[in-house]
């Protein structure tokens, strides 16, 4: 199973990830209904209803599940 692979297991079993791009050593929220992951072209895209960041697969450099601090 390759990273975007087990990447794409993460959003779909948690419903969001937060993961750190290379280039722009920033972070960014992968979240289930507003990522789109393209296969065929390497590519993720993330939408917001007003523009979509695309980002190359080989630019994500880690992620990690984010801590849920409300137990209702």
């Amino acid at each position: 199973m390759s990273q975007i692979d087990l990447l794409k297991a993460d959003v779909e079993a948690h419903g969001e990830v937060h993961a750190t791009v290379e280039e722009e050593d920033a972070e960014v929220e992968i979240r289930l209904g507003t990522a789109t992951f393209h296969d065929d072209d390497e590519v993720l895209t993330l939408s917001n209803n007003q523009t979509d960041l695309r980002i190359g697969y080989d630019r994500i450099v880690s992620w990690y599940l984010p801590v849920d601090f409300y137990h209702g």
